[in-house]
């Protein structure tokens, strides 16, 4: 199984401006959450939420951004550090 076939969640980013990111493929593991798309300006200090299956949405704010860069098969993107609230 490749590392990208377990990004089955999807989230929506929040910016402190009102602007938003849809990510559809993502990670979503209590403190981090994990996706691989470096085009996507993430800051600490903007908002996630990520939908559950139940309909009920969970909330987390950025605490570091986590940025990583591309090495070898593996694309740039954010191994987010987040705090729920």
């Amino acid at each position: 199984m490749e590392f990208n076939e377990l990004m089955t969640d999807s989230i929506l980013i929040v910016k402190t401006d009102g602007r938003t990111f849809q990510i559809d493929h993502a990670i979503v593991n209590g403190r981090t959450i994990t996706f691989d798309d470096a085009s996507v300006p993430v800051e600490e200090g903007d908002i996630v939420e990520h939908k559950l299956p139940n309909g009920l949405v969970q909330r987390f704010r950025v605490l570091d951004h986590g940025y990583r860069a591309a090495f070898d098969d593996f694309l740039a993107g954010y191994d987010m550090k987040v705090r729920r609230l």
